[in-house]
Order: C-alpha cells, then sequence, then structure tokens
C-alpha cells in the first residue's frame, strides 16, 4: 500500500507503550502552532503515513497504519534514538511528515528500448532482431556498422519534475563478432524541443561511453557516459530528440555493434509532476 500525506497533522499521545499508540487530541496551542487529527485531515481505516514520535528528548520515525475505530495506530520502525519501538508515554506526541526516502529528487532511470529508436533518415542504423541460440531470447535491436557512422533517434517527453539540466546514459550493447582486446564507443547529444520550437536544428555536444569486447554473444552494460548539455535551452516538459552513434573513428571491434538499449540518467527537483 503508498504511503499517505496528510497535512498539518500533529496529536498527543492518549495511552502510551511500546506498540500500538491510542491518539488523543489535534495539538493546538499559541506556543506550538494549530494542528488537525488524521481523521480531520482525511485518514480512512487502514491508511499508512510516515510517522516521528517524540518524547523529550527520545524520538522514532517510522510508517504507521491508522486504525480509525480505535483511534489508534499501529508502528513499523525505521529508526529511533534506542533502535527499538519507544515505550512512550502520554507525554509523547506524534506527527505526520514525508521522509527523505519518498521524494524521487536526484537522478532517476529511463529505460529506451532500441525496439523505441528510429533509424536516422541519413546514415541510418539499420533495425535488427537478436536471437540467442537454443533458448531463442529475441531482442529487438538497432545494428551500427563497423566502419560507416551510423545513427538512429528517439524521443523522450520529459517530466515536468525535471530539472532541465544534464543527463548521462548507459548503453547495453552486444556483439557477435569481434576480438579480445577491441572496443566499441557509443555516443548520445539530445535538442530539446519546446512548444512552438523549430523542430530542425542542431544537437548539444554528444558524449561518449567507452566499452570493452570480450565475447560474443554476450551482453554489456558500458560505463556511464559524462554528462550531456541538451541543445536548444531546455526547459521544463520539453520534448527532447536524442540521437545515439556508434563512433567507428574511436572503436576498432570488428563486425556490427547491436544496441539493444539505453539507460538514460534523469535528474529530478520535485517529487510529482503536480
Amino acid at each position: 500500500m503508498a504511503v499517505k500525506l496528510f497535512d498539518r497533522v500533529r496529536m498527543t499521545v492518549a495511552a502510551g507503550g511500546a506498540g500500538n499508540l491510542t491518539l488523543g487530541s489535534a495539538v493546538g496551542n499559541a506556543a506550538t502552532g494549530y494542528y488537525q487529527t488524521l481523521a480531520a485531515a482525511g485518514a480512512v481505516n487502514g491508511d499508512q503515513f510516515a510517522y516521528v514520535l517524540e518524547e523529550g528528548s527520545a524520538f522514532e520515525w517510522g510508517i504507521g497504519t491508522y486504525i480509525a475505530g480505535t483511534t489508534s495506530f499501529s508502528r513499523s520502525l525505521i529508526k529511533s534514538t534506542t533502535g527499538s519501538l519507544l515505550n512512550v508515554t502520554t507525554a509523547a506526541q506524534m506527527f505526520v511528515t514525508p521522509l527523505a526516502r519518498h521524494f524521487p529528487v536526484g537522478p532517476q532511470t529511463v529505460w529506451i528500448p532500441a525496439g523505441a529508436m528510429m533509424p536516422r533518415a541519413t546514415s541510418p542504423a539499420g533495425r535488427g532482431k537478436y536471437d540467442s541460440g537454443s533458448n531463442d531470447i529475441s531482442l529487438s535491436t538497432m545494428d551500427f556498422d563497423t566502419t560507416t557512422q551510423e545513427y538512429a533517434h528517439f524521443a523522450v517527453a520529459m517530466p515536468k519534475g525535471w530539472d532541465v539540466g544534464t543527463v548521462t546514459f548507459i548503453p547495453y550493447w552486444t556483439n557477435t563478432g569481434g576480438a579480445t582486446g577491441q572496443n566499441v564507443v557509443w555516443s548520445l547529444a539530445g535538442r530539446a524541443l519546446g512548444n512552438a520550437d523549430g523542430i530542425n536544428g542542431a544537437f548539444g555536444t554528444a558524449q561518449v561511453s567507452d566499452d570493452a569486447w570480450n565475447g560474443q554473444n554476450w551482453l554489456y552494460i558500458g560505463p556511464e557516459s559524462a554528462p550531456i548539455e541538451i541543445g536548444n535551452t531546455p526547459a521544463e516538459s520539453d520534448l527532447v530528440v536524442f540521437e545515439v552513434s556508434r563512433v567507428v573513428a574511436s572503436d576498432n571491434m570488428a563486425g556490427d555493434a547491436i544496441l539493444i538499449g539505453i539507460k538514460l540518467m534523469i535528474s529530478f527537483n520535485t517529487g510529482n509532476d503536480a
């Protein structure tokens, strides 16, 4: 069950202990401010919420489950000053608060399978289908030549919570040729498009992921690239078109480099897209 947020909930403890706690009234005075109960905030039986429990210098936080019939809650500990559930008295207070773990702020993963990519109109990579052999593990791929630089595009409608900063990528790929000691260099660049922007235009500066080859028909997960600056002054909710390529002038692997997909890493500065 998802953890819910309830605004300005701070309550006294009517019956203490080290297990389920019966709650009293909402805290409200000039010194601490005025709050509301879980029920007044809209909580119903079985709702889960992140809480902090305090008594003097002792505190605990965890996930509570509201028991509406007895105005109480069960406690699932995350951390406390004692390392276990506090044995509190009626001097304790409980308040509802979001925890850091509930905010997806920072780098997040967007998986882009090769099947979602489009060969570029000029110098296109080839659409492919990889078959592993006897067990018939089949994958849609984008296949890049060993001597001619080829390209493919994909687009991501960026979340509103995107921090409009740089992104990075990690390629997932395989190969049916090659030799030990050879390498493949993948590149990625991006161009942002807002409402009423001209679609045609230059990409930002590409960054690369350089990976070593060790055996045929193995999955390779390349190193994460350096930060990629998105071209055309990106803004939240923009459509960003990406161009992926194999940099044949910088690698030496024989045979097609077979791209299975890209893990795109983007950073958020808000917890949701509201």
